[in-house]
């Protein structure tokens, strides 16, 4: 017989199941006679160790407040034979038992009991590092097929498995107009690129469709709430940089095999490759100059201004008054210049740093220019070079072994997407090659502009400008 006011109770389900799973383990565990406030659970796979619920039951076995510890199968516990070894130190330091409803007695205290334990562990990393190796073969053979998964707002999945825009009615206005995801996502889109910034594109389109966030009565609502359609922050941001927006498929997106596969539904895009470079470059400048809404933000360079000295961004300031009149100068001045943390006190005028700016631009127009006239030859990088001679040198290999024929085809793929990389970022740059022509070769009119239009095209050709001692000591450019 167990102290039930000394033993606690844990259990884990997996994501794809939390619905049923945590329900039927919570049951079981308060039939044993615990209360729901000693029982810890986590919504996590088995063979990652830090897990909330879990460590707070290691937590409490460590500091002697329990002294049993309930769950239904030890796969509900760990499914890590390293973590379990590890866990098996603190019962015994604790001088604790774990008891598991569905198997056996485990007595830790004995060689019999350890060594149980111990295959049970065992199996359970067994069963995980076999569904590890499935779902690698199934990524693998989704690659190869080119199959989509996980369709993101406005498009669906074909019959024949391949992306679309989902133009079937989704939403229906006070005015009576339906419209489909896909033309919400072009909405959600345009009122980004008319607003420039995150937070004001979710206000836009939360206001405009009536959306609200509701509290959904589930333990972990976002995996009960998946397909509803709501627009956050953090969302936008994820979506909008989305390659599948530009007709490409991603497959294993955030580990370390993550693959784009290019091209795959040219005709279903939603943004253009350079359109979506253009939103990577305002999301981070928006950063920098801590969005639109920052009061500095409406000077053309505000967020583009460095100290040479320190590093820091450069902040606006206007002019003090002389002799009772109001100065009509602005100045950039190291941020951490107010509190004596950088020495660089000077302040640069905006009106000389801008027309700094401009030089810069122009000779590098004029080098364009001349560029422009001479034939260039089309010479690989460095790291596509190699790549392309290690293939070379695979294929040169006689005779038919699927090792080879695997890496062969991981380093085809891996040509293909570092050339359409190549070739985006050289769009990108011809892009604002022709800004940079077009728009420089009268400075005059450049000067004429507004300073919401002149910014646009300051973000889009400078990266960074850099002072010291008030002057303008280096311009770094996109191009």
């Amino acid at each position: 017989m167990i102290d039930l006011k000394k033993a606690v109770g844990y259990f884990r389900a997996s994501k794809k199941d939390q619905k049923n799973t945590l329900a039927a383990h919570l049951s079981r565990l308060l039939m044993y006679g615990l209360t729901e406030s000693q029982i810890f659970w986590d919504v996590e796979t088995g063979s990652k160790s830090d897990r909330d619920g879990y460590q707070e039951v290691l937590s409490q076995l460590r500091s002697g407040k329990t002294k049993w510890v309930v769950t239904t199968r030890l796969d509900r516990f760990t499914r890590s034979s390293l973590d379990w070894e590890l866990a098996i130190r603190d019962f015994s330091d604790a001088g604790a038992e774990i008891i598991c409803i569905d198997e056996s007695s485990i007595d830790l205290n004995t060689p019999g009991g350890l060594f149980f334990s111990r295959i049970l562990a065992a199996r359970a990393q067994s069963e995980i590092e076999e569904l590890s190796k499935r779902s690698r073969e199934g990524w693998k053979y989704l690659r190869k097929k080119k199959i989509a998964v996980n369709p993101p707002f406005g498009y669906r999945l074909s019959q024949s498995r391949t992306l679309e825009l989902n133009t079937d009615p989704f939403l229906t206005m006070p005015c009576g107009e339906e419209l489909s995801r896909a033309e919400i996502a072009q909405d959600i889109i345009d009122t980004f690129f008319r607003i420039e910034s995150l937070r004001g594109t979710v206000r836009a389109i939360n206001h405009k469709y009536g959306v609200q966030n509701l509290r959904f009565n589930a333990p972990r609502a976002g995996f009960i709430s998946k397909g509803r359609f709501h627009v956050s922050v953090s969302g936008l941001k994820y979506w909008l940089t989305n390659p599948v927006l530009c007709g490409h498929y991603r497959y294993l997106e955030g580990s370390v095999n993550e693959e784009i596969i290019y091209n795959t539904h040219p005709d279903h895009r939603l943004l253009t490759n350079a359109q979506q470079e253009n939103i990577h470059l305002i999301i981070a400048d928006n950063a920098t100059r801590r969005g639109f809404a920052f009061l500095g933000a409406k000077y053309p360079f505000s967020g583009l201004v460095y100290c040479a000295e320190c590093g820091a961004t450069a902040y606006s300031n206007k002019a003090g008054a002389r002799n009772g009149i109001q100065k009509k100068y602005y100045y950039y001045r190291c941020s951490n210049a107010g509190n004596l943390a950088c020495n660089q006190q000077k302040m640069a005028r905006m009106d000389i740093l801008e027309k700094s700016v401009i030089e810069v631009l122009i000779e590098r127009k004029k080098a364009l220019a001349s560029l422009a006239q001479t034939p260039q030859d089309s010479v690989d990088p460095p790291e596509l070079a190699s790549l392309r001679t290690r293939l070379f040198a695979l294929e040169a290999i006689s005779g038919f072994d699927p090792d080879i024929e695997e890496a062969r085809t991981k380093l085809r793929n891996r040509i293909a997407s570092y050339s359409e990389t190549i070739k985006h970022h050289q769009e990108h740059q011809s892009a604002n090659r022709k800004i940079l022509l077009a728009v420089f070769s009268d400075p005059d009119y450049w000067l004429t502009l507004l300073d919401d239009e002149k910014r646009k095209f300051y973000r889009l050709l400078v990266k960074k400008v850099i002072i010291r001692d008030g002057q303008v000591e280096d311009v770094k450019l996109h191009i």
